[in-house]
């Protein structure tokens, strides 16, 4: 559904391959903390209630909430900040299989 998230330091180019996210981010801390979001299965679980084809077109998003990213997001929090019950945190832990991001790829 989404690949795994790629640092890409400014002045860098890309293809249409890929979704840029441009956070205009204070330090790399910042971009580091969107990363782990991307990665959570929160945050995918979201954009596959919108995505139904390859086209990650910015209405696929339009679930996913904006979050501070001063803050290192994981699935744990997300649950508990949008107050996710068990079953439905059983749910999507049954359709989303977890994202690792390797240490590389910062």
């Amino acid at each position: 559904m989404l690949s795994i998230p790629l640092y890409a330091s400014s002045n860098t180019a890309c293809t249409e391959t890929y979704l840029v996210i441009d956070g205009n981010f204070s330090d790399k801390k910042q971009c580091h903390n969107a990363m782990h979001y991307i990665s959570t299965k929160f945050f995918r679980f979201l954009v596959m209630q919108k995505k139904t084809s390859q086209d990650a077109l910015s209405k696929v998003y339009e679930l996913v909430p904006q979050l501070d990213m001063n803050s290192r997001w994981t699935d744990e929090l997300l649950y508990q900040r949008y107050g996710l019950n068990e079953q439905e945190i059983a749910f999507i832990d049954a359709i989303i299989k977890p994202l690792e991001i390797p240490e590389g790829n910062f």
